[in-house]
């Protein structure tokens, strides 16, 4: 009779299953978080281990006299507590690359160029699929065209970016996109439809270029930096673009007309950039200034290297 009361008693705690008299299923579930927590717990501790490691400056690895046991250990204590370590060295690396980036004319001549080029795109490219309700179609017919457009030129990208002429093309795309955005204005119906395809078609390619472009265009060390500087520009651009698509819907020139003559304006910076397809990608800005030397000189050839 005891043996049975306490059964009863362990059951209304939850502790067993009234079905079969075994420990509680939510007890087993409730344990799968513990077991995750610990294998997350052992591949962030691997990790750490490896960050610290390589973060380490290479005069100082030989002299670290915990190194062995440091790769063994398991326990984050042994990480932070027994071998504390101050990360200066790396702060101070990055921001000196960060200040060369402002401080290298060459460097800032090709971010000031490529930010005006970025602006006017960002403008078209989120401005165009907006002012689609400003020509006589319809909405929805335009719009899935416009989107089969963006996998047409993603698919042109993808296969002939490598011969494709970074400079000459970007200023190509973005001058015939203004030309038909600006043609929009004058035609109407179905016309104006295919002339805002092709519009759209060149700026969108322009915008997938020109992500590879800073790629290419900046160091291993500061392409980070810029790479964020010209995708804010973009987005400068696309901010601007619904107040132009509010005011095209009384007059219409005021839209099309305002995209293509920034489009084109935004074109002539690439004159300052220089063509650099098939040139393999600098590290550093000492290899990149030796780059521009050797080019100046002939050595290099402007197309490849």
């Amino acid at each position: 009779m005891e043996e049975e009361e306490s059964k009863m008693a362990m059951e209304a705690k939850g502790v067993l299953n009234p079905s079969t008299g075994s420990t509680h299923p939510s007890h087993a579930v409730h344990l799968a978080p513990i077991h995750l927590a610990v294998v997350s717990a052992d591949i962030i501790l691997d990790e750490l281990r490896h960050l610290f490691w390589e973060g380490f400056p290479l005069d100082k690895k030989d002299r670290f006299p915990a190194h062995h046991y440091f790769q063994e250990s398991s326990l984050l204590a042994d990480v932070v507590l027994r071998h504390p370590i101050s990360a200066s060295f790396k702060l101070s690396n990055v921001d000196a690359n960060e200040g060369m980036l402002w401080e290298k004319r060459w460097a800032l001549r090709r971010l000031l160029a490529i930010m005006m080029a970025s602006f006017g795109i960002g403008m078209m490219y989120y401005g165009m699929p907006l002012n689609l309700e400003n020509l006589n179609a319809n909405l929805h017919i335009t719009v899935a065209l416009n989107a089969a457009i963006e996998l047409l030129s993603a698919l042109v990208i993808f296969f002939f970016v490598d011969v494709m002429s970074r400079r000459r093309f970007m200023v190509g795309l973005m001058v015939v996109s203004g030309g038909c955005s600006l043609a929009c204005t004058a035609m109407g119906g179905w016309l104006a439809v295919v002339l805002e395809l092709f519009a759209f078609f060149g700026v969108f390619t322009s915008f997938m270029i020109l992500m590879i472009y800073t790629v290419e265009l900046f160091p291993t060390c500061v392409r980070t930096s810029a790479l964020a500087v010209v995708r804010q520009a973009v987005v400068l651009g696309g901010v601007a673009a619904p107040a132009i698509v509010a005011v095209g819907r009384r007059r219409r020139f005021l839209s099309f007309d305002v995209f293509g003559i920034v489009i084109i304006f935004c074109a002539l910076f690439f004159a300052f950039l220089p063509e650099i397809r098939g040139r393999g990608i600098s590290d550093t800005m000492e290899e990149e200034e030796s780059k521009m030397v050797m080019k100046a000189k002939g050595v290099i050839n402007p197309s490849s290297s």
